[in-house]
């Protein structure tokens, strides 16, 4: 029980969630509060604090899937919906998307785990596009405008990692608010009907985005 409050006080006070999240490797977008989805997904953060707290994350290690699931299902709900300017200016909805598969990645050029992750990204896209997988990266340009990146230096990250899926820029914050982003890079898994099912907060693999993308075609939902 001790761990359980300790965890909670880990989710809920922003500087104890800003350590926990530099630890484990993530980048906070800017500082600021809890937001109201973050608490929606505030059982996720209590499981993940008590398998650290209790040092299970040290025993198995951060790549045991059979221990700790790198993926995780959400009870469905409507992703938000939005429009964003591409790279090149034009329009992207993601309700263009309506029956496929849609990963949105959430990211910025500074962002040492999204570098990471962009290859494994740009690689699975173009293994499963064809099958039907969308994948949206949506660029913090709020937050990188407050930290000096131009728009350039945003598509110099794509040009270098070689990425052809769709760049948008959520230029507001507005996008990224909606979707309670918090650290990143996070990213969120969309099926044909445009719900939220799946949820990942840190870096992705190959294997997860192809096992997620699989099991929601297998579905149908």
């Amino acid at each position: 029980m001790q761990q359980l409050h300790t965890a909670l006080d880990v989710l809920t006070d922003p500087e104890q969630r800003q350590s926990y999240d530099l630890e484990q490797g993530l980048v906070q977008t800017e500082p600021r509060g809890v937001s109201g989805r973050e608490i929606i997904f505030g059982v996720l953060g209590v499981l993940v604090g008590l398998l650290v707290l209790s040092g299970v994350w040290l025993i198995a290690g951060r790549d045991s899937a059979s221990t700790i699931p790198t993926v995780t299902e959400v009870k469905p709900y409507d992703a938000p919906d939005f429009t964003l300017n591409n790279l090149d200016g034009a329009p992207v909805s993601l309700d263009d998307f309506k029956g496929k598969v849609v990963l949105i990645n959430f990211w910025a050029t500074w962002c040492e785990p999204c570098k990471e992750e962009t290859p494994d990204l740009q690689a699975v896209y173009e293994k499963l596009k064809d099958q039907g997988l969308v994948i949206v990266g949506v660029d913090l340009y709020n937050a990188e405008r407050s930290q000096n990146v131009s728009l350039q230096e945003v598509r110099q990250f794509a040009n270098r990692y070689g990425v052809t899926y769709p760049i948008v820029l959520d230029e507001s914050g507005g996008v990224g608010q909606a979707y309670a982003i918090h650290p990143i890079p996070t990213s969120y898994f969309i099926d044909q009907q445009g719900k939220v099912r799946y949820l990942k907060i840190g870096q992705l693999s190959m294997s997860d985005v192809e096992r997620v993308f699989r099991s929601l075609q297998a579905t149908g939902s």
